[in-house]
């Protein structure tokens, strides 16, 4: 446990940059479920666009959006959506 101490006494900015790292990655955990926020996974969104009418919104600038995009996917340009009042 001795080291320990002084592991962080010798390494304090490592030790101070594991100790943002974990709290940033906690509370991005935390917030999402907090907040009602859930993640999908590539077979899960493409059975909601299958089976439920689902659209996948595409955020890229519109250039972007007209070089490739997923079929059936409509542009929505997020900048456009932050300067629109709500």
């Amino acid at each position: 446990m001795e080291n320990l101490g002084s592991f962080i006494v010798n390494h304090w900015v490592l030790v101070t940059i594991f100790v943002v790292l974990v709290a940033l990655i906690l509370s991005d955990t935390v917030s999402r479920k907090i907040s009602g926020v859930s993640t999908l996974d590539t077979a899960e969104a493409i059975q909601i666009v299958n089976q439920r009418n689902g659209v996948f919104l595409d955020i890229r600038e519109a250039t972007e959006f007209k070089k490739e995009h997923i079929a059936d996917s409509m542009s929505l340009y997020l900048r456009l959506m932050q300067i629109l009042p709500n």
